[in-house]
């Protein structure tokens, strides 16, 4: 199969250009945080936010976190299949409180 691959710095490059300057950032995405961080165009110190260790699951509770702490802002969480399976209610409880801005992927 001679398929078209997608490497973590392309993948990297056009999820960063989709999201743009302004839009906050919750990243648990081990094989392209380090490209993430690369692609970064921003002056606010508060548009990125990572861990640095071995925690699997916490990113999208963050993400909704940081969404109500900003009045409910749109937040960006890039999270891989394996970091997703641990934490799944974090998209369910928001929703049941109608928030406009959580939606499943």
């Amino acid at each position: 199969m001679d398929a078209p691959v997608t490497t973590p710095m392309v993948a990297a490059q056009e999820v960063m250009r989709a999201i743009g300057a302004n839009i906050p950032i919750v990243d648990e995405t081990f094989a392209t945080s380090t490209h993430v961080r690369g692609f970064l165009n921003s002056d606010s110190a508060r548009q990125y936010s990572y861990i640095r260790g071995g925690c699997l699951g916490w990113s999208m509770p963050a993400a909704v976190g940081c969404s109500l702490g900003l009045g409910r802002e749109p937040v960006v969480c890039l999270v891989g299949d394996g970091a997703a399976m641990y934490s799944p209610q974090a998209s369910g409880q928001p929703r049941t409180k109608s928030s406009r801005h959580l939606h499943r992927f």
